[in-house]
């Protein structure tokens, strides 16, 4: 299992998948600046990531308390598809293939993803 981790505001994928060390070109990977993105927390529910046969499968965690007020939206190629808070997941299931990915909260972190279907 290939694990990407992105400290400051972490992100941790459990894919088995190969993480690109470059960088996504201009702002292909973040959603739109001017969209605004909130979640809510269900703290009742805690679901396990089901594989998923013709999609990969991301788990997004952010395990610390650390900055918890500054929300972190996620986004796959260019669109947001997810926000967390301090300890909180969520799971977001995406095409296969080569994916660009973006963390945005104070600043923004971006990398690439060779997701693979069936995986998690």
């Amino acid at each position: 299992m290939c694990t990407l981790v992105i400290a400051s505001l972490a992100l941790v994928f459990f894919p088995f998948a190969s993480v690109s060390a470059q960088e996504p070109p201009g702002g292909a990977a973040c959603g739109p600046a001017s969209e605004k993105f909130s979640a809510g927390t269900d703290k009742s529910s805690h679901p396990e990531p089901q594989p998923i046969a013709d999609k990969a499968v991301l788990v997004v965690v952010r395990p610390t308390m650390l900055g918890n007020k500054i929300q972190t939206k996620f986004a796959v190629d260019g669109k947001w598809v997810g926000a967390n808070r301090g300890n909180n997941y969520f799971i977001v299931a995406v095409d296969p293939g080569l994916r660009q990915l973006c963390s945005q909260a104070e600043n923004k972190a971006k990398t690439s993803l060779n997701a693979e279907a069936g995986k998690i």
